[in-house]
This record gives C-alpha cells, structure tokens and sequence, in this order.
C-alpha cells in the first residue's frame, strides 16, 4: 500500500510555534541570567584587584594613614593609577564603563583597616589625629634657614640648649604674619603657638598643644599687688572665674603644665634666644624669693613666643632686638601674627616677671616692643591695666577632627 506525503496542517505549524515560543520564554532568561552572573564574577574580581591595589598603596605609605578608630580616608582610582598601582583606565565589565574618575576606595581605620568601593561623591574624609601628631608631620625641618612667602603658612623647628631650669628641648613654632594656625576651642578661634615638649608639674614630660586666644579678653585688667604670678590677681581670675567660664567638653582638654617665670631680662638686647633662656633662668636677685616656675593650667605668653615669630628671616631686627621692636626702631611689629592679634596696637601682658623690681612685669607694648618701662607712664607697673591673652597647653590625648588651620577652615578638636 503506498501513501501519499501530506504536508503539515496549520494546526500542527501552531503548535510547533507555541512549543518553540515556550522554549525562548523558559531558557532564554537563564541565558540571561548567567551571562550577566558571569559577567559580575569578572566585576567582582575587578572590585577585588582595586582593593588589593589599594591595601598594598595603604602598607606601602603607612606613615599616611592614622590607625585610629573613626579615621576615614579616601583613595580615588586615578591616584593609584596614577602611582603606579593599578592599570588604567579601570573598566566595569557590566556596561563596559569607565570607572577611572568615579569610583574611590574608602578606607576606615576601626581595629584594623576596611576597604570598600564606594563612588567618590560618597567618599567623605574624616581624620580623627592626635593634634601633636598631625601638626608635627606639617612643620618645616630645621635645615630652613630663609623665611619665605611659600613657607609662611606652617611650624618650624627650632632647637634650644639646656637652661638652668630645662634640659636641651626641641620645640615647634609657628612664625610670620598670618600662618595656618587657627583652631576653634570652647565655641572661639584660637591660635597655636606650636607644639612644646613640656612637664606636667610631676616629672612626666610630653609633647603638647600649646594655644592662644584669638582676640583678648573683653576689659583690660592688673597684673595685681606685685609681680609673683603664683598668687597674682589675675592667675586667680584665669584659673578660677575665667576657666570655670568655659564648656566642660573645653575645661576637659586642658592640662597642667609648668611656666617659668624666670630671672631678669635684658631689654636692651632681647633675642629670642637670650629671651627664652632668661625666662628658664635661676638667676634672681638675693633677696627675691618668689618662685622661678609654677604649674597649672591658664597662664599667659612667654616674651620669647613672641620674638620667635620673626625668627628665619621675617624681621631680622625684631627677632634680635624685642625691646626694641617698632617701626619707629626700623623694625614692624605686623609681620607677627602674636602682635596682629586683636588688631595690635595694643598693649598685653605677658607671664614674665621683672626680677629686679617686685611690682614690675613685662608686656608686648601697642607699639610693638617688649617693655617693662614707656616714657609716658615710667615703669609698667603690675597695679596698671593691659590686654589678657590667655594661653594654655591641650592634653597630648586632644585629637584634631577637622580643618585646614586657615581663618575660614579651623582645626576642630576632640578628646
């Protein structure tokens, strides 16, 4: 019997269609799916290589990076292509995008590193220092010898020899007319003076913040019955009133140290090194009997903190002639950003006690020199009315949150 091919009905062509249809619709997702898993192994392994990159940068250049729990970093991608770390440009496998100038590695110091790659408008630094750390890794080496506009704006390093009260210290000081040194304390802008190897009144010596007030004190008031800062008036008045005034969190990061109050200064030739080693002098007259330091917590500035702000150059005269320090003189006392503060012209005491006359203290006169004597009114005497420019050291365990150390982005402090 022989039978004749037919072709396919209509409806037999429809319900192959269908069963086809049904195969793209169940197969073709997974398709999908694994091509893009595959694809996100490959942009895992590329995330992986970034941050691998990154923690080789971070051990690398540890000196960089502060391990202290709350520290944020942020590395952007062209940085480590850049140095040399990764191959560029940096590519997601997904969309074929280039992620080079986009993405970040946020590094969060907490018990240890963490690395995550993150965008880098989200990538947000937040450095939490030890203030003395920080700020020693800023200042200029001793090796500088000629102030310069580009070196205004950070401490240098000066070295000083033993005295009769000290052993041989180095410390760091800010000098020059307006450098970075703004630092927002108790809702205030504040200076740093620099940072100072100082004893605490116990024997323990550290390394410390040492700060200033922006702009004086509201009124001008006496040093008090005679010139022994110990039981002066206005040590009662910094340390008791004045310090009880300020915010517990701010009360917290002051610290005792030790002032020295030192034996007689020369006005006639008023370096500050010759400055700075009267002040740590034992040498006093025989019947003087006051004390030659004294520990605690508000005192005022050393003559020698401002003469060394015209040291390496930034007025030669002033630096080697503070008594003398006047425009009138041939010095100018505005290149100092002690004597701007407060809009200078006007006079401030200062910590240092005339050894030589009991009621006698020094001070930085509105003119610019340092005096214990004017014209007008003879001797300063310590019942007169100056200036307050409170002056303390920060606890070494205060942290620098924030900033920059310019007038307009101040330090910004934690403890």
């Amino acid at each position: 019997m022989k039978y004749k091919n037919k072709g396919f009905t209509l409806i037999e062509i429809l319900a192959v269609v269908t069963i086809i249809g049904l195969i793209f619709i169940l197969v073709i997702p997974k398709i999908t799916t694994s091509l893009k898993n595959k694809k996100g192994d490959v942009d895992k392994t590329t995330e992986n290589l970034v941050l691998s990159a990154t923690k080789l940068y971070v051990s690398d250049h540890s000196s960089k990076f502060e391990k202290t729990d709350g520290n944020i970093s942020c590395m952007p991608l062209h940085q480590l292509v850049k140095k040399g770390y990764l191959d560029g440009p940096v590519k997601n496998v997904t969309d074929d995008k280039d992620i080079t100038n986009g993405k970040s590695v946020r590094i969060t110091y907490d018990k240890g590193f963490k690395y995550e790659l993150v965008d880098s408008g989200e990538c947000k630094v937040k450095y939490i220092q030890l203030a003395t750390k920080y700020l020693l890794k800023k200042t200029n080496p001793i090796t500088i010898t000629n102030y310069t506009d580009g070196d205004i704006h950070e401490m240098y390093t000066f070295e000083h020899e033993a005295t009769e009260q000290t052993p041989a210290l180095t410390d760091y000081r800010y000098i020059g007319s307006d450098p970075n040194n703004y630092v927002e304390f108790n809702n205030e802008l504040w200076r740093i003076v620099g940072v100072f190897k100082v004893e605490d009144g116990n024997g323990y010596w550290e390394y410390r913040v040492k700060i200033v007030r922006n702009e004086f004190l509201s009124s001008t008031k006496a040093w008090g019955s005679n010139n022994e800062w110990s039981t002066s008036s206005l040590n009662t008045y910094l340390n008791n009133e004045y310090l009880t005034s300020l915010s517990v969190q701010s009360q917290n990061m002051i610290k005792d140290a030790t002032y020295y109050l030192g034996g007689r200064h020369s006005i006639s030739n008023l370096s500050d090194t010759l400055c700075y080693n009267f002040e740590r002098s034992t040498s006093v007259y025989a019947y003087d009997e006051r004390k030659l330091n004294w520990s605690g917590k508000f005192a005022l500035m050393y003559p020698s903190d401002y003469i060394y702000t015209f040291a390496l150059g930034v007025d030669s005269y002033c630096n080697l002639n503070g008594g003398k320090c006047s425009i009138d003189n041939g010095g100018n006392p505005s290149k100092s950003w002690v004597y701007n503060i407060g809009g200078g012209s006007k006079s401030q005491w200062l910590i240092s006690q005339d050894s030589s006359y009991p009621i006698v203290a020094y001070q930085i006169y509105k003119s610019g020199f340092i005096d214990n004597y004017n014209s007008r009114s003879g001797y300063v005497r310590v019942g007169g009315k100056c200036y307050i420019n409170p002056a303390l050291y920060l606890s070494s365990k205060v942290k620098i949150t924030s900033g920059n150390g310019s007038i307009n982005n101040a330090y910004k402090l934690s403890i």
